[in-house]
């Protein structure tokens, strides 16, 4: 019997970010590095001027991020987005621009394809703007019903971290455990297990792969990684380990779930994705 599931991926992915404005303050610099993490490279430009005068490469992704409430071209910003075939635009205002999207309401109405947002907004808005859109897939029950006898264990430094994974694979009828560290020898036969870097900070290749080592795995076992904001090669190092899902901070209980219930049928959902895509 199959049974259809939902999955999320990621359609028209950022080629290039074009981020203007600063990124280094302690309001932008967590959004920048998210940013940069869900892009294949990011083209920083200072000012509005600078971005106009040195033009990037295959943008198709545009950030401003505005600091204070100090006199700014909606109409050249604008423009500029427009000049980038297919690209969507946000404008990031900061806390100084409190008020903004009032008092220059008739200015932004003339700028529709600049997305104005507040800082505080980030984590609401940027995921769903880099593109990640659910698909159906059809996959065979006898995967859903393995996924219950799994043994998932999830690795970090703090049972506050551990505790929502461990509710989540309880969820989907899994038996999870929590280890503290990575030295985990006397735990046998683990089918599932989930990193967060308190404990697995970014590496390389060679690293990943020793401390994958160190569990003691059932035959097919998969690894995912929970991390802040992973840059793109370290995404890649992780991965060329053999880490089958990396997520970043913050993540949705959505994404785990389906994982733990259709990795089995990973190859029903290549199919499905390239599918999509074409």
């Amino acid at each position: 019997m199959n049974k259809v599931i939902t999955s999320l991926c990621t359609g028209n992915p950022c080629r290039t970010l074009l981020w203007i404005g600063t990124r280094s303050s302690s309001e932008f610099s967590e959004i920048y590095d998210y940013c940069e993490s869900h892009s294949l490279q990011i083209a920083y430009r200072k000012t509005l001027e600078q971005a106009i005068t040195r033009r990037g490469s295959e943008v198709n992704r545009v950030v401003i991020a505005r600091s204070d409430q100090a006199l700014f071209d909606w109409q050249g910003a604008a423009e500029l987005a427009r000049s980038y075939s297919g690209s969507t635009a946000i404008c990031v205002m900061g806390v100084l621009c409190e008020g903004v999207r009032h008092t220059e309401r008739f200015v932004i109405a003339a700028a529709p394809n600049i997305k104005p947002i507040y800082a505080r907004q980030w984590k609401e808005t940027l995921p769903d703007w880099f593109g990640v859109w659910p698909i159906q897939v059809e996959v065979s029950t006898d995967s859903i019903e393995r996924a219950s006898k799994l043994t998932v264990a999830i690795v970090a430094s703090h049972l506050a971290i551990a505790e929502p994974l461990l509710e989540i694979a309880a969820s989907e009828g899994a038996s999870a455990i929590w280890i503290r560290n990575a030295d985990a020898i006397r735990i046998k036969n683990v089918d599932r297990v989930i990193w967060d870097d308190s404990v697995a900070p970014a590496t390389t290749t060679m690293a990943w792969q020793s401390r994958l080592s160190a569990m003691n795995l059932a035959k097919n076992a998969r690894h995912a990684w929970i991390a802040h904001c992973p840059r793109a090669h370290q995404v890649a190092s992780a991965k060329a380990a053999g880490v089958d899902l990396v997520l970043s901070k913050p993540h949705s209980s959505a994404s785990i779930k389906q994982w733990l219930g259709a990795c089995e049928s990973k190859s029903h959902l290549n199919v499905a994705v390239a599918s999509k895509v074409a």
